[in-house]
């Protein structure tokens, strides 16, 4: 299978998971959506500040604009997305053993099956 097509060749951070829960960082909203096909849940991430300024720098969004991030597979693939409003940016690709595993323990979710 072809590989993807994001915005950078490799993370920008790493995902981690947020000890806290599910929270807004700002106009962030930390629950991704983990959408492997069949199955869908919600993870809570702890949003890395390079995302803030990919936001500020790059894309341009505005502070009022709410954005969701999510892990959708693809083939093989795992692609990490960023929604601001109606912009979707595909940021990186994941390959199977790349995923953080955390996403994938059901020890994290904060709903979903």
């Amino acid at each position: 299978m072809t590989r993807p097509v994001a915005l950078f060749d490799s993370p920008l951070a790493a995902l981690v998971p947020d000890p806290q829960g599910a929270r807004m960082y700002g106009n962030v909203d930390n629950r991704m959506d983990v959408n492997l096909g069949v199955r869908h849940y919600l993870v809570a991430v702890a949003v890395p500040t390079e995302l803030f300024t990919f936001m500020l720098e790059v894309a341009r969004v505005p502070v009022e604009t709410r954005v969701h991030i999510a892990i959708d597979a693809v083939d093989e693939f795992f692609v990490f997305s960023l929604l601001a409003g109606d912009s979707l940016y595909d940021m990186w690709v994941y390959s199977e053993k790349s995923l953080p595993a955390w996403i994938l323990n059901k020890n994290y979710r904060v709903s979903g099956g």
